[in-house]
């Protein structure tokens, strides 16, 4: 399985560097080419899933995949608006950085919410804060 593992990587590199490629081609890239890129990508894509696509559906963790995959739509549809709106010199670090920034807010609120409270001590909260 080492070979699909390094296939994946190099196909992943691939598009995204036609994606870029692509991208600074247009002033500003709209929704329609995100749309359009995607599926492209999508459809690239899709032979590997029907090789794998028993054990996808055999996956518990399922219905995550496919929420993330809506809010991969939502972060996209922010970034075409974005670059319509503001200079790409300036929305392109302010968008790429978001998700670094809120998943460790948000998973920390989830930690803390959920049952695992009590296993964390103030100075573990402490440290989690810092990293943040």
């Amino acid at each position: 399985m080492e070979w699909m593992a390094i296939l994946l990587v190099l196909l992943s590199a691939v598009l995204h560097a036609g994606w870029n490629l692509l991208g600074k081609m247009q002033a500003t890239p709209s929704l329609h080419f995100f749309i359009y890129a995607t599926l492209l990508a999508s459809a690239l894509l899709t032979p590997g899933l029907i090789l794998v696509w028993r054990t996808l559906l055999s996956l518990p963790y399922l219905p995550l995949i496919l929420l993330s995959g809506c809010f991969q739509i939502l972060y996209l549809s922010g970034l075409a608006k974005s670059y319509q709106h503001f200079e790409l010199s300036v929305a392109y670090p302010i968008v790429r950085s978001l998700p670094v920034i809120l998943v460790p807010i948000v998973s920390g609120i989830l930690v803390h919410i959920s049952h695992y409270q009590s296993n964390y001590s103030s100075q573990q909260w402490l440290a989690y804060g810092v990293i943040i």
